[in-house]
């Protein structure tokens, strides 16, 4: 199993100069992972200081080339984007997008801070994607 080695947000970062460091995602990831009854070496993170799924993507093509098959699991509100970008940046493999049942998304999610949010923030990403913006 892969887990993308993203960038340290902006908090993360402020946290660490007051010498603080909290675990970054791909750590959260493999901790997940471990206590699902993944085994520690069936483990592997890949990239270094990932930004965004177009960062993923290119990382997962240097990785595999043109030719790969792929599960990817992500948040149930970034599969489509996801399967965009993906769809744009490695043509020649196969993958799945799927989304994981951490992170559930309320039926009335604009009643939920958080959610309404996320929602929002996806849809935003997604429409700077479809019109040629990049990370």
């Amino acid at each position: 199993m892969l887990v993308s080695a993203t960038a340290q947000s902006a908090r993360d970062r402020r946290l660490a100069l007051a010498g603080i460091t909290p675990p970054g995602d791909d750590e959260l990831a493999r901790q997940v992972l471990l206590a699902r009854g993944v085994p520690e070496g069936a483990i592997a993170v890949y990239g270094r200081d990932l930004k965004s799924t177009l960062d993923e993507a290119r990382a997962l093509h240097a990785m595999f080339g043109d030719g790969g098959t792929l599960l990817v699991v992500t948040s149930p509100l970034h599969v489509r984007r996801a399967r965009i970008v993906l769809q744009t940046e490695l043509p020649g493999e196969r993958f799945r997008v799927i989304g994981n049942s951490y992170d559930p998304v309320p039926e009335q999610w604009w009643r939920d801070r958080d959610s309404a949010r996320d929602v929002l923030l996806e849809v935003a990403k997604l429409a700077y994607f479809l019109a040629g913006g990049r990370f």
